[in-house]
């Protein structure tokens, strides 16, 4: 369920931020409104599941880099408007937020 979900906000045309938001949403399991790295490891699995680990890129690196880019207090989770901020600030998923057809993104990696 959360692949069609996921699928639908990267593809959507609303502004990256909200979709982000929902993307943060879907993965904050607990609803304790933070992404804890276990979480996060959850959404590489989607990226994984997708296709995109063709071995150009590692998707467990990446996401520990998108966490550690997006922790700005170092408390070892991520709000939603860190999420955000990492997912935005990582050359990777920038470039994956930029991208709007499954072909476009296979094609990226």
């Amino acid at each position: 369920m959360h692949s069609i979900a996921m699928l639908l906000y990267l593809f959507s045309d609303a502004p990256v931020d909200e979709n982000l938001g929902q993307i943060f949403n879907l993965f904050d399991m607990d609803g304790n409104g933070n992404i804890n790295i276990n979480e996060l490891l959850d959404m590489m699995a989607f990226f994984i599941e997708i296709g995109m680990d063709t071995g150009k890129v590692d998707m467990a690196k990446t996401m520990a880099e998108v966490f550690q880019r997006g922790d700005t207090n170092k408390d070892e989770k991520l709000s939603k408007t860190e999420f955000i901020l990492g997912m935005k600030a990582h050359p990777v998923t920038a470039k994956i937020l930029q991208v709007k057809t499954i072909d476009a993104l296979l094609q990226t990696f």
